[in-house]
């Protein structure tokens, strides 16, 4: 027996020495030559082994083979699909006996792996017969365990400094990882499958570290825990959950989401370029993804850029068209800084600093409409401030309704920056506040209980009611408005006031209703005070291309001559005599009508000075000059005071002595008339006319007198009197012919005795 156990230790020392020993009998140039010939067999490629090849086989089988060489098939652009340097793999020894390979350790040393897809569908790692031939379509890949019959059980598979590049000609789609140290560990698909490492991207460094305890269960079709975290330049993703049961791939648990170079999400939108306006964006929830079908519960996103904040909190959903549902906060700081992403250029942003909007956001399957609930927006700027209140939807087009607030300073500096042309007026308003309530619908924006109140240099008004935009702007409500002094802003106005400069304070106030270029203007009541003309004007107003006046007039002044005196046209009318004040006070009221530039005053009651009258009579202010029309009925008409007025003019130094002194008849130029005058008595300087009825022509300053049915001193007849200013030298013409006078009384008349 003791020689039994001797016996037996010998052949156990000489096995164990064989397995030391003979392997280095055998030269390595037969370890080479047999594996080229057997992989390329296999493979149906050319193998190459450039260098040693050294196996040991105790305690485990360790083969080591260097400058290994896999060409491509032909047709692909690269003649190489795999090179490495060494090729280092550990067998466990006591598993082969059982007929179980199981490798302990398996190192690929700087390889150099080429996965390429031609444009005809042909792939370089199919090995088999007919590699150039397309792949056939096996459909979506399915958990139904058709994996399991293979069980690599790998201690520790480790890629040392590996490139991996892939080219697919179909898509352009071209991948480039280098500087890989990677190492997985799988001792069956049973156990815990983990992924380490770290590579380089073309976007960058990227880090990884994955665990799947039972890849089996997985593969099968049953649920299986799922780990992982994976960072990238500027990026990283973190997973913790597991994978459902079913055959279709998903996962179900938690994920959190950092991104501070968005650049990298280039490849997964639409418009790339809108990148350059965001800086960083973070989310963390609930992930449940089942095929091409995304669900994100207790979402936590952030998106931060140039312009402000982004921050929605809630659930979102991915299939054939996205939902969401949850709460989103913006702010912004720099609103200009959001161009880019705009496809037009929007000028508005230049007027605003700061917006800050609250709402709650959700979008339907089935839908392109997004839908505001809740929504409160502030919006300010150095001229400009906004508050809404309300809900809305976007789709094609914007529709929604609430409240509002605007407060505007410079308006015209708001119109430049706009691209509107406001006219220079609005250089006189200061502020601007309004308030309502909005509804949009599409291209159409309606205005209700609108409140909107102006406050500027010398004046202020207020307009209450509705209104609404479309192609234009229409309104419905109330207006009231004072200028303090009209005198006072008449160099700012682009459009003349008819004498604006003897105008004071004017309040306005009536009801609106109608478009821009055909507004009615009811109750419409316009106050004159403290002004060369005072008075009221009420009725009713039409403003359009033909705008008109229908209602009530009554105006009056202290001093006519001062009002002549007024404006580029002014004249400068004779003094006052002896004999009376004359172009003092004046007054007109009656029933006015007709266009603003061309009225007619009927009921008319007439008075200036010491003469009286009542008829009708119109203005037109069309023309270079206003003209003067009507037939009034004159109480007794006294002239002395004015003749004397212009009479003093001259030198009174003697009969037949005529004066070089200029007359001030600038006045016959300042406008135009035709008049039909009837009085039961004329007075003149030495003579008093009976009934008489004038008619009256000032032409460009030019004026004809004419008495058709002349009665005085118990006798009649016709004169025309003809007072011509127009010429260098003014000229008078008189032409009368008289019958059956009463001689004695006429001619002491003319004689100054009576």
């Amino acid at each position: 027996m003791r020689y039994f156990v001797i016996g037996l230790g010998v052949l156990l020392t000489l096995f164990i020495g064989a397995l030391f020993v003979l392997p280095s009998l055998i030269p390595s140039d037969v370890y080479r030559t047999r594996i080229q010939e057997q992989l390329s067999k296999e493979l149906d490629r050319d193998v190459e082994l450039g260098g040693d090849v050294s196996i040991s086989t105790f305690p485990a089988i360790k083969a080591r083979v260097n400058q290994v060489r896999i060409a491509n098939p032909d047709g692909f652009s690269s003649p190489d699909f795999v090179t490495l340097d060494q090729l280092d793999a550990r067998v466990r020894l006591i598993p082969l006996i059982f007929r179980r390979v199981e490798f302990s350790r398996f190192t690929l040393l700087e390889p150099d792996i080429s996965l390429e897809k031609r444009a005809d569908g042909a792939v370089n790692w199919a090995f088999s017969d007919d590699t150039d031939a397309p792949e056939p379509d096996q459909g979506p890949y399915k958990r139904d365990g058709r994996y399991t019959n293979v069980d690599p059980n790998i201690g520790k598979l480790q890629i040392v400094d590996g490139t991996l590049s892939y080219s697919d000609a179909t898509t352009g789609q071209n991948i480039r990882l280098s500087e890989m140290d990677v190492t997985l560990s799988l001792p069956s698909l049973s156990d815990p499958l983990t992924l380490t490492g770290n590579m380089v991207s073309e976007d960058g460094p990227i880090d990884v570290d994955i665990r799947i305890d039972d890849l089996r269960s997985i593969l099968s079709g049953e649920a299986g825990e799922l780990s992982g975290e994976m960072s990238l330049a500027g990026a990283s993703l973190d997973i913790n959950g597991r994978v459902p049961a079913g055959e279709d791939l998903g996962f179900q648990g938690e994920f959190g989401l950092g991104v501070d170079d968005p650049a990298i999400l280039k490849d997964f939108i639409e418009n790339p370029s809108r990148l350059d306006a965001l800086t960083s964006l973070s989310a963390t929830g609930n992930i449940d993804a089942m095929g091409q079908a995304v669900t994100l519960n207790d979402l936590r996103l952030k998106v931060d850029s140039p312009a402000g904040t982004l921050d929605f909190s809630g659930a979102a959903g991915f299939d054939e068209q996205p939902t969401a549902n949850g709460r989103a906060v913006i702010k912004l700081t720099n609103p200009t800084a959001l161009a880019p992403l705009l496809p037009e250029p929007v000028p508005a942003l230049a007027l605003v600093n700061k917006v800050n909007v609250t709402t709650d956001l959700s979008k339907s399957k089935g839908t392109d409409a997004y839908v505001l609930r809740n929504t409160s927006a502030t919006v300010s700027g150095p001229d400009l401030s906004m508050e809404f209140a309300g809900q809305g939807q976007f789709a094609s087009a914007l529709t929604g309704s609430g409240t509002f607030s605007v407060t505007g300073r410079n308006l015209r500096g708001i119109g430049r920056t706009l691209e509107i042309d406001l006219p220079p007026e609005t250089d006189l308003i200061d502020t601007l506040v309004t308030d309502g309530e909005i509804a949009l619908r599409g291209t159409q924006t309606d205005l209700t209980g609108l409140s909107a109140t102006i406050a500027g240099k010398g004046l202020s008004g207020k307009y209450t009611g509705n209104a609404s935009f479309s192609n234009q702007l229409s309104l419905d409500g109330q207006v009231d408005a004072t200028i303090d002094r009209v005198d006072q802003l008449t160099q700012s106005l682009s459009e003349p006031v008819p004498y604006g400069d003897a105008i004071g304070r004017a309040e306005l106030s009536g009801s609106v209703r109608g478009a821009v270029g055909n507004m009615t203007i009811s109750d419409f009541d316009l106050t004159l005070s403290d002004g060369g003309l005072n008075g009221s004007v009420s009725g009713r107003a039409t403003l359009s291309e033909t705008s008109s006046l229908d209602g009530n007039i009554a105006l009056s002044g202290e001093s006519l001559r001062r009002l002549a005196e007024l404006g580029d046209a002014g004249a400068s009318l004779p003094p006052s005599t002896d004999l009376g004040e004359i172009f003092g006070a004046f007054s007109v009221s009656g029933r006015v009508s007709g266009a603003p530039t061309d009225l007619t005053i009927s009921d008319a009651n007439l008075s200036f000075d010491q003469i009286n009258g009542r008829g009708q009579f119109g203005l037109d202010m069309t023309g270079a000059r206003p003209k003067l029309t009507g037939s009034l009925r004159l109480r007794d008409l006294d002239l002395r005071p004015y003749m004397t007025a212009y009479s003093a003019q001259a030198d009174q130094a003697g009969v037949g002595s005529w004066s070089t002194q200029p007359l001030a008849v600038s006045g016959l130029s300042v406008f135009d008339a035709d008049l039909r005058l009837e009085t039961p008595s004329v007075t003149l300087t030495q003579l008093r006319l009976d009934q008489t009825v004038l008619n009256t022509v000032l032409r460009n300053g030019r004026l004809s007198a004419g008495i058709p049915d002349l009665s005085l001193y118990g006798g009649g007849g016709r004169a025309d009197l003809v007072f011509d200013t127009s010429t260098p030298v003014p000229s008078i013409a008189l032409t009368a012919q008289l019958d059956r006078l009463q001689s004695q009384g006429f001619l002491s008349a003319v004689a100054g005795f009576t």
